[in-house]
């Protein structure tokens, strides 16, 4: 990309150039205005550009998430630190899109390994993204997640301080274990933030649930009992490959292969193509080119304030 920003400007060496593409800008200089067969000169470039937002591609509102475009999202868990000085407690967790509902937990926090994607899907333009969990208040082991002594659910759409999103540069939470055996909610989040700054470092395209079961006044309360780390990334979505221009690799990936096309060119990166091995052509509708795919695409326990 550089390359393409900058080709221009190679045959003003000695002089500093300003050059801006779109939303990109940036200079380039030169150490020499004219060089030797063999010299070469120093030739310095620096480069602005947008890095798109988690709110470029998502609406937060509240507790809810509505997709701006089509979207691969995918869901991990950090963590569920939910129980008494010894043991972890049940917890139980669900993502809800539009009127699904998907089980993210039934059990305990050893059961999680934060870098396991534990559920992910294609979400479209105005579909709705919420979150809701609850913590059971006894040792023994629930035979299910409508029986025995859970705990009131709490649900991210509710307005409840017992449920926070946070995205890339929110303030983190900055609360106190409530056990000597129990790590605070700076663990879980650990990767995702600035310690100095006490800032939220997560990914741009990411946001993260955080959930407490206990009384906001009560010494149990830290945001740790369960803690959902949601990452969305480009997609296809009826055919149309939608790409984030604006964006670095730290994006996460993108659709720059061939294989699952018919024609075996793929729109986001046609090479030579009109057409592939097949000879065929990506159809033109409304001036948007479709792709002719070929198939579809640790912490210890947190106090329970008794």
């Amino acid at each position: 990309m550089t390359t393409k920003l900058f080709k221009t400007v190679v045959p003003f060496l000695g002089a500093v150039m300003l050059v801006q593409a779109g939303e990109w800008s940036g200079e380039i200089s030169a150490s020499d205005v004219r060089v030797s067969v063999g010299e070469i000169p120093n030739v310095q470039w620096n480069v602005t550009y947008p890095v798109a937002t988690v709110e470029d591609v998502i609406v937060i509102d509240d507790g809810e998430i509505i997709p701006k475009r089509c979207l691969d999202m995918e869901v991990r868990l950090l963590g569920a630190s939910w129980g008494d000085p010894y043991q972890y407690y049940y917890v139980f967790g669900e993502l809800h899109v539009n009127s699904d509902d998907i089980q993210l937990l039934f059990g305990t926090h050893d059961l999680i390994n934060s870098s396991d994607v534990v559920f992910n899907s294609l979400v479209q333009p105005g579909d709705t993204i919420r979150s809701s969990a609850k913590g059971y208040f006894s040792k023994s082991f629930p035979s299910s997640p409508n029986s025995g002594n859970w705990g009131t659910l709490y649900n991210s759409w509710d307005n409840t301080p017992n449920v926070v999103l946070l995205k890339n540069g929110d303030d983190a939470p900055q609360l106190t274990a409530g056990y000597a055996m129990q790590q605070d909610v700076e663990d879980h989040l650990a990767p995702y933030m600035d310690s100095t700054t006490g800032k939220m470092t997560l990914g741009p395209r990411d946001v993260v649930y955080l959930f407490d079961f206990n009384d906001v006044d009560s010494s149990g309360y830290d945001l740790q009992d369960f803690c959902v780390l949601i990452t969305f990334i480009d997609a296809e979505c009826g055919g149309v490959v939608v790409a984030d221009t604006t964006t670095t690799a730290e994006s996460g990936k993108t659709n720059n292969g061939h294989g699952n096309n018919v024609d075996g060119i793929d729109v986001s990166n046609p090479g030579q193509g009109d057409g592939g091995p097949n000879g065929m052509d990506d159809t033109v509708t409304d001036g948007v080119i479709l792709d002719d795919e070929s198939k579809g695409g640790g912490a210890a326990p947190s106090k329970t304030g008794w």
